[in-house]
């Protein structure tokens, strides 16, 4: 399916496809069990735009705006587009559509397939509405002309009952109108092809409307900002920008086929507070994008003068194809997020980007650098960017992204933080039906529908289909856990025999938004001990003697209960120097009762908060008496080496220092055994725990045995790899102050040959306790030695035997 978008005398090809769909979607509190669908007629684009709506007169009623551009009214054969109404507070699916009792709906060669509903914006609970049709068109004067003369566009203004005013001119709108086109050439180089509708919203002043005419000024674009009650005679005239008196498309420093209005927002502290600030997205200007700020010019009544200007990142990324305005980081000062859809990373997998601009305090916005939320390639992601409130009520505003051509289509949403912006999505949404592509296409939230007091979210689809995400009340879990004993000396006699125990006592409460939510609520817990060694598939220090996992019910807010777990030291642990971390963590199980509007809309449960810290972790500190009075143990281990050769005298080992040659000891490969001294000391150091000697020998080495004379207490014990070439060599846990050992590794030279000039070995002392320590290079010379005998005769009968000593380096 194919749908073409006129953008003045251009033609803009939107292609649908279907992607397959990707499960495994990431959750927060937006509801994706009970989700509210609507569905339109077949290729009406219903869902092309969306709109949460609250009327509080004459009845209360939370509503569900969607625009179908493409769709027919009841009992017309034009297409003209229609704007439907769905009741979100009864069990039926059906939609109505908004009735325009107007003297332009009988006029079918002006409204055909003037794409009604590409626009619809709601001011807020009890307050108007506003949708747009950016191809209304005006034909010629003579009734044969089979061209339309103008594409103009035009929006209509609506009450909160959506309801059209008595007066024609109180609710029909439009920006080019016989003012702009008697006074200037009826051509696309002035007003001819306006396009009015595309950006389209309320002012953050709530007394004015924002319109964009993207066809403007040979596309250029305009802005115009004009009263809701345009009847008020006495009120602030209706502002421009290039001026309505002037017309002069040099007051606006972009080019041509900037597209200005294509996105409209607003905000009251943007660059200066309580006074009202216009952004809007030019996704064509500076061959990549750029983003105006406009305000009420303080000299000329009728202009609005631009007061910034943002450009986007990269070529023809369309930025400021939408823009949102939202205070992230809870600070009183707006920031802005700007969707480029079409930017990419040659030869990554970046597809569209959404650009965050934290404010300073109104200042250098041009200087502000953004922070990134890059979307996937070829995804559109930044295609649709929206303002969806605190939909977790932490305090800080959240947005939405649409990215359509992910696979299906996706939505992914991001909370706001005290440091601006959570670059991880805290959600991500997609539609579970196979029929839905395009899904995010548009969006709208900040408005709560089921009275729960959290926002929620419609996202809207080119499939003809649209959604409601209703936001789950968010619960904090406060959770505290100590440890008896907290602190314990393992070389006492009880713990010799395996009688170390402890209790962990945990206690848990909750919190919520709201003080009146107070449902009875399931948590499942569960207690680990030493879980870093755990998964680095270490042994653990302490057992469990009860069950790690269990249910708890918290019966209200604020209700605290507690449990205990008891917990055993491991007899003959290794790390006796690190403290033993005991953690327990906790997750939401059920939920007995949830708050909620109307018994038709069925049930959301509280989710827990994404942002706490769902581990409470305590220790249990091993005393160790060889330490400092911090019980910080800082050793002081040093060493020392001699290559010597190995002789056996009366069933004892002697060892010998070898000779040097030039400093360098110097090995004779025809010796039996040589061994490598190796003498460790920890001199006026604490206790230097699980200290170990890593020995690396060359290939011309091999591992043969390991030799001391130390006591019983202080053996050395050495393992090595099946080649011979790496030893592990332990010390001693702890070795102690002032400790001192020599043991003598037995090296086999069986592999050295002729070519072998020198050999090195990499000694390197290893400790837990607090040391840096540098390796240690024993290096030798190797020397081959050679004995000949040489004999001869002469002719008289003495016969002289000569022995010779020849000596050969190698």
């Amino acid at each position: 399916m194919t749908i073409f978008l006129i953008m003045g005398k251009h033609w803009h090809m939107v292609y649908l496809w279907s992607h397959v769909l990707v499960l495994g979607v990431a959750a927060f509190n937006l509801d994706t069990q009970s989700v509210l669908q609507r569905n339109g007629d077949p290729g009406s684009l219903f869902g092309f735009s969306v709109a949460l709506h609250q009327q509080l007169n004459p009845v209360r009623k939370n509503l569900l705006l969607v625009g179908a551009p493409r769709s027919k009214p009841q009992n017309q054969v034009n297409v003209t587009g229609v704007v439907y109404q769905c009741d979100l507070s009864t069990k039926t699916e059906r939609c109505q559509p908004i009735e325009f009792d107007s003297k332009e709906f009988l006029h079918s060669r002006d409204i055909n397939g003037q794409w009604m509903g590409i626009r619809v914006t709601s001011q807020g609970p009890g307050r108007n509405v506003m949708t747009c049709a950016h191809r209304y068109q005006q034909w010629g004067e003579s009734p044969s002309d089979s061209v339309p003369h103008l594409l103009t566009g035009q929006c209509y203004l609506l009450g909160e009952d959506l309801k059209v005013g008595k007066e024609e001119r109180t609710w029909r709108r439009v920006v080019c109108d016989a003012g702009h086109l008697n006074r200037r050439p009826k051509n696309h180089d002035w007003f001819a092809y306006c396009q009015q509708g595309h950006g389209a919203a309320f002012a953050k002043d709530n007394k004015s409307l924002l319109f964009g005419a993207t066809g403007a000024y040979s596309w250029k674009g305009t802005v115009r900002m004009e009263l809701l009650d345009n009847l008020d005679i006495l009120g602030e005239e209706p502002r421009e920008t290039g001026d309505i008196d002037l017309f002069d498309r040099e007051l606006i420093p972009l080019q041509s086929n900037s597209y200005l209005g294509f996105s409209i927002d607003s905000g009251m502290a943007l660059i200066r507070k309580g006074e009202l600030t216009i952004v809007s997205g030019a996704p064509r200007g500076g061959y990549s994008g750029q983003v105006a700020f406009l305000k009420a010019d303080p000299v000329a009544r009728r202009n609005l003068s631009v007061e910034v200007v943002l450009s986007g990142p990269g070529l023809a990324s369309s930025f400021g194809y939408d823009v949102a305005v939202v205070d992230l980081n809870g600070d009183g000062w707006e920031d802005l997020a700007v969707g480029a859809p079409q930017f990419y990373v040659k030869d990554g997998q970046v597809g569209g980007a959404v650009y965050v601009y934290i404010n300073k305090q109104g200042r250098q916005w041009e200087d502000i650098v953004p922070t990134q939320l890059p979307g996937r390639s070829d995804s559109m992601f930044g295609l649709a960017v929206e303002n969806i409130g605190d939909t977790n009520r932490d305090g800080y505003g959240d947005i939405a992204v649409g990215a359509p051509y992910d696979g299906s289509g996706r939505v992914y949403i991001y909370c706001g933080s005290s440091d601006g912006i959570n670059k991880k999505p805290a959600q991500v949404l997609l539609s579970k039906s196979k029929h839905v592509n395009l899904f995010g296409y548009s969006l709208s939230g900040n408005l709560d529908v089921d009275n729960n007091e959290y926002p929620d979210l419609a996202v809207g689809s080119l499939s003809d289909s649209v959604f409601v995400f209703r936001a789950r009340p968010v619960v904090t879990v406060l959770s505290t856990l100590r440890v008896t004993p907290s602190k314990i000396d393992i070389t006492k006699e009880q713990c010799d025999k395996s009688t170390c125990y402890f209790t962990a006592h945990a206690c848990f409460t909750y919190t919520a938004h709201s003080p009146l939510f107070n449902p009875k609520l399931m948590l499942n817990y569960t207690v680990v001990g030493d879980a870093e060694r755990k998964k680095v598939r270490l042994p653990a220090r302490v057992n469990l003697q009860s069950s790690s996992r269990g249910h708890l019910e918290l019966t209200g807010q604020g209700r605290e209960i507690c449990i205990d777990t008891n917990l055993r030291l491991v007899r003959d642990i290794k790390d006796r120097l690190h403290s033993v971390p005991v953690s327990i963590t906790v997750s939401l199980w059920s939920s007995s009762e949830t708050r909620r509007a109307s018994a038709d809309l069925p049930s959301v449960t509280p989710v827990l908060n994404l942002y706490q810290q769902r581990t409470t972790v305590s220790q249990i500190i091993l005393v160790n008496e060889g330490c400092g009075s911090d019980n910080i143990c800082q050793s002081n281990l040093a060493l020392q080496y001699k290559f010597c050769s190995r002789k056996t005298h009366n069933e004892q080992n002697v060892f010998t220092p070898l000779a040097s040659e030039d400093g360098m000891p110097v090995i004779t490969p025809s010796q039996e055994d040589i061994a490598l001294e190796v003498t460790v000391t920890n001199r006026n150091g604490d206790d230097a725990h699980q200290s170990h000697s890593v020995i690396m020998l060359p290939d011309t080495l091999r591992y043969s045995s390991i030799i001391h004379n130390a006591p019983a207490e202080t053996q050395v014990s050495c393992t090595a790899n099946d080649k011979g070439t790496l030893i592990d060599c332990e010390l001693g846990n702890p070795l102690q102050r002032d400790a001192e050992l020599t043991f003598y590794v037995v090296l086999a030279t069986s592999s050295i040959s002729l070519s072998t000039k020198y050999v090195n070995v990499t000694l390197q002392l290893k400790t837990t306790s607090e040391q840096t320590i540098q390796a240690v290079e024993a290096l030798a010379k190797v020397v081959f030695e050679l004995e000949l005998q040489v004999f001869g005769s002469v002719q008289v009968s003495v016969f002289v035997s000569y022995c010779l000593s020849y000596i050969a380096k190698s």
